[in-house]
């Protein structure tokens, strides 16, 4: 069991934004952290709430799949185990139905 704070975070004020993060009406994000990342890869949606038809996918540079999860209608830091992932690069990617809405870079370690 995880225990997360009122805003669904792991770690305690991943909900905020600083000022050289501060995000556009109607833009959204994928917050990964951290990046590197060594055993767990933890990220949140900035800026919208992930849908129940929505899903979260893991591909490496090549556009391999290498994990997929379906995306809960609620807010929160999701925590997935990146242990025996090949040290590279990798994109995390949310989508919703077919629509790619965001890609986020990040490197393996």
């Amino acid at each position: 069991m995880l225990k997360v704070d009122e805003y669904g975070c792991l770690i305690p004020g991943c909900h905020l934004l600083n000022s050289a993060e501060e995000l556009e009406d109607g833009q959204a994000e994928l917050a990964i952290y951290p990046n590197p990342v060594r055993d767990f890869l933890n990220f949140h949606l900035r800026g919208i709430v992930p849908q129940s038809g929505g899903e979260f996918r893991i591909v490496d540079v090549s556009g391999a799949l290498i994990k997929t999860l379906k995306a809960g209608n609620l807010a929160g830091t999701y925590i997935v185990p990146a242990e025996g992932w090949p040290v590279g690069t990798y994109f995390l990617q949310y989508l919703q139905g077919n629509s790619l809405l965001l890609s986020q870079p990040f490197i393996k370690q």
